[in-house]
């Protein structure tokens, strides 16, 4: 299959990032099949001396999301603990049947007014302005990508975060969150790139807009059965998220982005853009793409949090015959990543995984804006540095 390759030259973690950012600016021909596989035998880590190796596995996006491609390579997967199945290592959110209790009860006029709220805030959200993070032209399809990505480590794993939200919960009234205190690095991260490289593209404003990925599945967005490959996007949704990126004390960033995503709670605004999506992906292209375009370069950046498996995978587990000579290994996976390249002038497409206790954080920038150097600085330097802000401010409080 010429849509699978195998790579047996030795390779860095920077060429493993310069050879995503070629993938991401490289479409898929569109008479082969819309996913690609290339299985990398020799890869050295960044934080390792240990040779180990690497799949990409690359999805066309009208088939597969983050959540789908989540779902895709862990149905290949089984879990080292034998004594586990795959479905009981998702975590099912705790509140979603207090949401649905809480959209049960409120009235239908309230309903109503949710859902054209939605929908105006869809349509009349003011466009970001090009600013450091978000470029001053269009991306076209061979537009430059770059890729960077990095591990938290051991000193921001699921479980020191964890501590960290529980400290950041004490005394108030709502419950701080993990997916609180990494979005709120994120925009930490931004803060720090606008501060150095002030006017570029134009003064940077008060608040930047993220467009907020979340799968509309109630509880684990992973449907192993009966769906377990199901391909395509009808479980996406996003929310725009409006949040500071002056430079301002952690605590206080930390509330702007806990009293934002609050607000987002119970909103009906993933299920409207879904529907918007759906619509305008029936309509021709000559007509869907002038409307698409109103509505999907509003933000600066585009993020995902994706909740994954919390132990070890082994994998893949049930290879057809045909590829055991294409993909020689199986193994235990260690990381899991994925990227999406930036559209129109979106400047930055940023995704957070955790799997296995760890958190891994990707990015992919629009790469005539930012380029490899600017993202490696904010992947490896200015996140940790955000989160060590961030644990400094529930230390001293």
């Amino acid at each position: 299959m010429d849509n699978i390759s195998c790579i047996d030259e030795d390779i860095t973690h920077e060429g493993l990032e310069k050879m995503l950012g070629d993938m991401c600016s490289t479409p898929l021909p569109t008479d082969k099949p819309l996913w690609r596989v290339v299985f990398l035998q020799n890869y050295k880590p960044r934080d390792s001396d240990v040779i180990t190796s690497a799949f990409v596995w690359k999805y066309h996006h009208t088939i597969a999301d983050g959540f789908t491609a989540m779902r895709h390579v862990v149905s290949h997967c089984t879990p080292v603990d034998e004594t586990k199945t795959i479905e009981e290592l998702f975590s099912t959110s705790r509140d979603v049947s207090a949401r649905r209790e809480k959209v049960s009860l409120t009235s239908i006029g309230k309903l109503i007014s949710k859902f054209s709220n939605a929908v105006l805030k869809l349509v009349s959200l003011p466009k970001d302005p090009p600013n450091p993070c978000k470029p001053n032209y269009h991306l076209e399809k061979r537009s430059r990508r770059v890729c960077s990505f990095a591990g938290l480590g051991e000193e921001f794993s699921v479980k020191e975060i964890k501590k960290l939200a529980r400290q950041a919960s004490v005394g108030q009234s709502k419950k701080t969150t993990v997916n609180d205190i990494l979005i709120t690095a994120v925009f930490r991260t931004l803060a720090k790139y606008c501060e150095e490289n002030p006017g570029k593209g134009g003064q940077t404003p008060e608040k930047l807009t993220a467009g907020m990925w979340v799968a509309l599945n109630s509880g684990s967005p992973f449907e192993f059965a009966p769906t377990e490959s199901k391909w395509g996007n009808e479980k996406l949704g996003v929310c725009y998220l409006n949040a500071p990126v002056k430079t301002i004390p952690a605590e206080e960033q930390l509330g702007a982005v806990h009293r934002g995503i609050r607000e987002l709670i119970g909103s009906p605004e993933p299920y409207v853009a879904n529907r918007v999506l759906s619509f305008f992906g029936a309509l021709p292209h000559c007509i869907a793409k002038p409307w698409w375009d109103m509505t999907a370069d509003k933000v600066t950046i585009s993020l995902s949090n994706v909740p994954g498996p919390q132990a070890a995978l082994r994998w893949p587990v049930n290879r057809h015959e045909d590829l055991k000579e294409q993909i020689p290994r199986t193994g235990i996976i260690r990381d899991l990543l994925f990227f999406v390249p930036p559209v129109l002038d979106v400047g930055i497409m940023l995704c957070i995984i955790s799997y296995n206790g760890r958190v891994n954080v990707g990015m992919a920038t629009a790469g005539d804006w930012i380029n490899q150097a600017d993202a490696d600085r904010m992947i490896k330097d200015f996140f940790p540095q955000a989160m060590r802000e961030i644990k400094q401010t529930m230390s001293s409080s």
